[in-house]
């Protein structure tokens, strides 16, 4: 399936709008200690869309002063560890609670990075959230794939056949609001009704199906 987002002014909708969206932008990270900082941006963001359960875009990639397979894994190298923090507890045991304690001995332990696409994972579970919205990042595992699809998936059931035969091809839960339509045959989403419309050059017949327009129908467009 592919999803088109647009960003531009169109007489027609070719995709989701960009300007519905509610967006945590993407980060350009100044080191590698600007994670935990990144982290937290997500993890606030989280709760907010799980709250909207609509029109949500959260970048969680980052690039810059840090190497992208960093920033989701907290690893040294593609294939490495986690990289060492240099902190350790009970010295800095409040210092960047959501990364791992390891190599604990007589109570001194090691803080180590940890990558937003394990803490994103870990939280979105932890916390029962039952929406994301569009989360775009690097190095997709099977797991957070599974878990983000499902997720918003459970929020956007299939329309009624009333309104496929409307036109309508996605509804939110709850409201049977349509959310996009047909466009291939001839509608047009009304983005602030949330409704199907005949495209320009067609009209709606009695069934609510578009049909091309001729010179001897008054009004028609």
């Amino acid at each position: 399936m592919i999803v088109l987002l647009q960003d531009f002014s169109s007489a027609e909708i070719h995709g989701l709008l960009w300007a519905t969206f509610t967006v945590l932008p993407h980060k350009k990270m100044g080191t590698n200690w600007d994670l935990y900082d990144r982290w937290m941006e997500i993890k606030n963001f989280l709760p907010v869309a799980n709250s909207a359960r609509k029109s949500q875009i959260q970048f969680w990639s980052g690039h810059g002063g840090s190497y992208p397979y960093f920033v989701v894994s907290g690893k040294s190298s593609m294939s490495g560890s986690r990289l060492l923090t240099g902190m350790t507890t009970p010295g800095w045991k409040s210092c960047c609670k959501d990364f791992p304690r390891i190599s604990c001995f007589i109570g001194i332990c090691s803080i180590v990075f940890e990558g937003v696409n394990i803490l994103g994972y870990n939280n979105i579970v932890n916390q029962g959230y039952s929406y994301t919205g569009i989360v775009y990042t690097d190095f997709y595992g099977d797991d957070l794939l599974r878990l983000i699809v499902g997720k918003n998936l459970g929020n956007f059931p299939k329309c009624s056949v009333t309104q496929v035969s409307q036109g309508c091809t996605l509804c939110q839960v709850g409201t049977g609001i349509c959310l996009k339509c047909n466009t291939k045959v001839g509608y047009v989403y009304d983005s602030v009704n949330k409704i199907c419309l005949a495209k320009v050059g067609y009209y709606l017949d009695a069934s609510y199906y578009p049909q091309l327009c001729s010179s001897a129908i008054p009004g028609c467009m």
